[in-house]
């Protein structure tokens, strides 16, 4: 049987270990799939290792599960391996602990990102999924086989190898490697319960992404009322949201002081998602250099547009 090793146990490697379980349930003969991550299952959404708080309501809705789009592509066998995808989706999961009627009632709200890993991590036990603990720190070809180099002398073969996980925070050029006010997108979670509300404070936020809009989000509602949040996008908008299949929404700072207003209608979330008017997001998509100087909330924000070389 091949071996397929997947560098991360998140909620790639975790869908992909599934699967397999699946395909085997068909009686197909799937690859053996072994996932390797130094951290536990789904250890980025537990908002214990940066990334995230934990409380951050999921960005997608949950039925995009790990056996989503569920696509009719094994052939004769494609029923057989939905069905059995199906035991691992997001509905079975809530019919498991008596609350689906619940979150149906309640209008299918979004589960927070802990949730979230609760849910990937039943999964992987439920498939029995593979996991190494380690790091991956080189690959090379050898003899018609992938060698991994798992650190400490450790290394691990395998036929074909899956890269996932989000990476390496992005950094720009003479950003130090550690200061105690220069955070990116994993370490700010980190940081975050310690930043002092007892200080106005300036701070820019570069990035216009869903972790742009929620390190935004949170210093809306922790820093002193008198903060200023610039926000520096190559975009005429600071915020991409509500990822679709068919297209992503572009949300521009409030121009409301009301704060940060939550979306209605059916395709709403329990996350709030900035909006503003049509004449201030035709100013702000004009505006390549600009600052446009809105309040929000307490504190007051600001958008640029620019790119940092």
């Amino acid at each position: 049987m091949p071996v397929l090793a997947v560098v991360g146990a998140g909620p790639k490697g975790i869908a992909i270990a599934a699967k397999a379980r699946a395909v085997a349930a068909a009686g197909l003969v799937p690859p053996q799939v072994v996932l390797i991550d130094r951290s536990p299952a789904a250890g980025n959404w537990t908002g214990e290792q940066g990334y995230t708080n934990g409380l951050l309501p999921l960005s997608t809705p949950p039925e995009k599960d790990v056996g989503f789009p569920y696509p009719d592509s094994w052939g004769s066998a494609s029923a057989a391996v939905t069905a059995a995808m199906a035991d691992y989706s997001w509905q079975r999961h809530l019919i498991g602990h008596g609350i689906y009627a619940d979150w149906v009632d309640r209008g299918r709200l979004r589960p927070t990102h802990r949730q979230w890993s609760c849910y990937l991590r039943e999964v992987a036990d439920r498939a029995e999924a593979e996991i190494i603990s380690g790091e991956v720190t080189g690959l090379d070809a050898d003899g018609g086989q992938w060698r991994l180099e798992l650190g400490q002398g450790r290394t691990f073969r395998a036929d074909g190898v899956v890269f996932t996980g989000a990476g390496p925070p992005i950094s720009v050029a003479g950003q130090p490697p550690q200061h105690r006010r220069v955070f990116d997108g994993r370490s700010y979670w980190l940081a975050e319960r310690t930043l002092d509300q007892r200080i106005a404070r300036n701070v820019c936020v570069i990035g216009s992404g869903e972790t742009a809009a929620t390190v935004v989000i949170s210093l809306l509602r922790r820093m002193h009322k008198r903060s200023t949040i610039d926000v520096l996008t190559s975009r005429g908008s600071c915020i991409r949201a509500a990822r679709a299949t068919t297209r992503t929404a572009t949300f521009p700072i409030p121009a409301t002081g009301r704060g940060w207003p939550k979306r209605t209608g059916a395709n709403s979330s329990s996350a709030p998602i900035a909006e503003c008017s049509p004449s201030k997001r035709k100013q702000c998509s004009a505006s390549r250099a600009a600052f446009a100087r809105w309040p929000v909330g307490r504190c007051r924000s600001r958008l640029a547009t620019g790119r940092l070389s």
